[in-house]
């Protein structure tokens, strides 16, 4: 619930409070005898107005990924400061695991560079030991995968990032961009992880070719749209 607006941080926290406009919730539902029951209220461990916890999902066995695509922090990588607020709109992922009927956070998720309105956490999807997120207004013109994150010359072009667990923490293993970065496609609006395969969606890419690997795409074509397959 993207739009919630409790103050309180972590598990099961107060619900009622309504003094932090949109800093967001997630909610966990268990099937029991046949019925459904709330199990968990969770809330950012560094709860922002208008950080809109929870936009974007993802769950997988005993762990959860949250989006906040609003979040402010200038913190870069895994278990950085979070309590700055320099950097409006750069995004934040939170990754929760289960014991029992407990949830815990365990990682605070930020991409390598952190930037205002790159809104890192648009989308996420989580798959055991793996963690995809996408940053669908990111501005660099890089190209394919770990190129240079610091160009900033084409805006809500769009990236993700890949994350793998290790035995305690943990990083950030790729940075991918699609094979042709234009101003304004937003590679990552949408956003799917299975096994060793990642497809990733660019709502506003341009071109006009048709099919599958089609050769030198174009931009006359505003608002087309593509998809992207990656594999490992």
């Amino acid at each position: 619930a993207a739009g919630e607006s409790s103050r309180s941080a972590g598990f099961d926290g107060d619900q009622m409070d309504n003094s932090l406009a949109a800093s967001g919730a997630a909610y966990i539902f268990l099937r029991q005898s046949g019925g459904w029951a709330q199990s968990a209220y969770l809330k950012a461990s560094n709860p922002q107005s208008n950080a809109g916890f929870g936009n974007s999902i993802s769950l997988s066995g005993d762990g959860l990924a949250v989006g906040a695509w609003g979040e402010r922090s200038k913190a870069t990588g895994v278990g950085g400061e979070q309590n700055d607020s320099s950097v409006t709109g750069a995004g934040a992922v939170y990754i929760f695991s289960r014991s029992g009927f407990t949830w815990a956070q365990d990682a605070y998720v930020k991409g390598s560079r952190s930037s205002a309105g790159a809104q890192f956490g648009s989308r996420v999807s989580l798959v055991k030991d793996l963690l995809a997120v996408s940053a669908s207004n990111e501005n660099s013109g890089a190209r394919g995968i770990n190129g240079n994150q610091d160009d900033a010359s084409a805006g809500h072009s769009g990236a993700v990032y890949l994350f793998q667990k290790g035995r305690f923490t943990w990083a950030q293993v790729a940075y991918v961009k699609s094979s042709n970065t234009d101003p304004g496609d937003q590679f990552g609006n949408a956003l799917a992880m299975s096994a060793d395969t990642l497809v990733v969606g660019a709502l506003s890419e341009a071109s006009s070719t048709t099919g599958v690997d089609s050769a030198s795409p174009d931009n006359v074509t505003p608002g087309a749209g593509a998809v992207y397959v990656f594999g490992h």
